[in-house]
């Protein structure tokens, strides 16, 4: 009988041994998995970011929509002259139309102005 209690004592000094053994495995794998869980996070973060900034930055690029049913008076159409620095992307975010209107209302062939160029602005 006593030689079965060391034999049951011995055991469970054993299970105990294995158990924080697996305890200090899984704190440790837990501790790999949360590092990497932070950089994914961040990485997440950072493309949500750049993903928000360039949604704002082609919401800006677009020209107002009419709407429908409401119709401008209208006016003499707006010139424009190309001063140093301007490009015709420039021009169409000042007026808030595009590059194209901007050519099809000037007839132009590129996206060349010429500084004094009289632009009529649609």
């Amino acid at each position: 009988m006593q030689n079965d209690i060391l034999t049951i004592n011995k055991a469970q000094s054993s299970i105990g041994d294995a158990i924080e053994k697996l305890t200090g495995k899984t704190n440790e794998m837990g501790s790999k998995i949360d590092a990497s869980m932070q950089v994914f996070l961040d990485e997440l973060t950072r493309q949500e970011s750049e993903i928000f900034y360039l949604k704002n930055r082609l919401e800006e690029s677009q020209p107002v929509k009419k709407e429908e049913g409401k119709k401008e008076p209208r006016r003499e159409p707006r010139t424009y002259i190309v001063k140093s620095g301007d490009n015709l992307v420039k021009i169409a975010e000042k007026f808030n139309t595009t590059t194209a209107e901007l050519k099809k209302a000037n007839n132009l062939k590129s996206d060349v102005v010429y500084i004094g160029q009289k632009l009529i602005i649609p």
